[in-house]
């Protein structure tokens, strides 16, 4: 817990430990301080007005300059906003953001405990069984969804989904690297390379697959969520 204390004794917001990590301002970081200060007292949500006004001067209407700084925060994936319905963090006008509710994301809250946003990836050795492929390979469409769940709230370039799509990389090589030290035949892997699906069609085979064994509500079965699921932009969801 070093780094939550870190956070909330160190002066200077910019001289924390963790402050390299959250690649953002220093206005911004200084509104996360604040919300985990809150997060402390047993405060999960606060209201963005009350945040802006605790730190920005009221006179001559300082504080609303930095409603930017909390959208930012959204995209970043630092905050969430809590609404009942999703709503699109580009659509989302600066005083719309006023009188919303937000509180700190898992992400954020890993990253103060742990030093690191992100989870380790186990250790590189053979599969031993066709389950233990289809572990990593459905694990693999989870970092797809999350990425297509992203894109279609916030910009593509976002912080968020750079992280998710390095730790899909991540997790890509080792399933490669795995299958190397693998003596032991898996069934899956072989009809993949059989049919020479190429990544996309690997991902849409993968997705059907793991709806099958998670027998969830169909969603992925959809043909819209399937094309967002392997689409970076418009013009590919034509293609």
């Amino acid at each position: 817990m070093k780094f939550l204390i870190n956070l909330l004794e160190c002066e200077d917001v910019e001289k924390t430990e963790v402050f390299i990590q959250l690649k953002c301002s220093v206005p911004e970081a200084k509104i996360l301080r604040y919300m985990t200060q809150k997060f402390m007292e047993t405060i999960e949500d606060v209201s963005v007005s009350e945040v802006v006004q605790e730190l920005y001067e009221k006179d001559d209407y300082e504080y609303i300059y930095h409603l930017k700084d909390v959208k930012t925060l959204l995209e970043l994936g630092w905050i969430t906003q809590q609404s009942f319905q999703p709503l699109k963090i580009n659509d989302l006008t600066y005083l719309e953001l006023l009188n919303a509710s937000i509180s700190l994301t898992p992400s954020f809250l890993r990253l103060l405990e742990e030093g690191a946003s992100e989870l380790t990836l186990p250790e590189i050795k053979p599969y031993l069984d066709h389950l233990e492929y289809l572990q990593d390979q459905f694990f693999r469409i989870e970092l797809y969804q999350k990425m297509s769940s992203i894109r279609q709230n916030i910009h593509e370039n976002s912080l968020g989904i750079n992280r998710i799509h390095t730790k899909l990389e991540a997790l890509e090589k080792r399933i490669d690297e795995r299958m190397a030290v693998t003596e032991t035949e898996i069934v899956l892997d072989k009809f993949l390379h059989q049919k020479k699906l190429d990544t996309k069609e690997q991902v849409l085979f993968l997705a059907l697959l793991k709806e099958e064994y998670s027998a969830g509500d169909a969603t992925l079965r959809e043909m819209n969520t399937m094309i967002d699921l392997i689409s970076l932009d418009e013009y590919d969801r034509i293609k």
